[in-house]
């Protein structure tokens, strides 16, 4: 990823809603696998 010194927060927000939503996905997918069982 490249950074912008000018913006660091952006980038920083970026990374923070990106890593948010990969973890929404592995909880949804734990959900999915309890259900199954």
């Amino acid at each position: 990823m490249v950074t912008d010194r000018h913006e660091p927060d952006a980038v920083n927000a970026d990374a923070a809603s990106w890593l948010i939503r990969q973890a929404a996905q592995r909880n949804c997918r734990a959900q999915r696998i309890d259900e199954q069982r």
